[in-house]
């Protein structure tokens, strides 16, 4: 989240998105919707744990919205619309 923030221009907006999780946690796992898929590192977030690290960075919350997967029921979409906090 820094390097975003540093990546930033001045009043820059930047857009990030990432599937919503029930629990924040972390390690390898093999994603099992695609074929020949190995293991790989993924972090879970959910609303309040990421919502953390962006403040933690110093990015200011302009937008936040959330979308149904159309192609995987269940799977609900965090996109948050930020810009660097003054």
């Amino acid at each position: 989240m820094d390097k975003i923030r540093g990546l930033l221009a001045p009043d820059g907006v930047a857009f990030i998105s990432t599937t919503k999780s029930s629990d924040s946690c972390e390690g390898y796992s093999t994603k099992t919707n695609f074929m020949n898929s190995g293991k790989r590192f993924r972090r879970h977030y959910t609303k309040a744990s990421l919502e953390g690290l962006l403040n933690e960075a110093h990015l200011h919350i302009l937008g936040y919205t959330e979308d149904d997967d159309q192609e995987v029921i269940g799977k609900v979409w965090m996109n948050f619309t930020l810009q660097a906090a003054k």
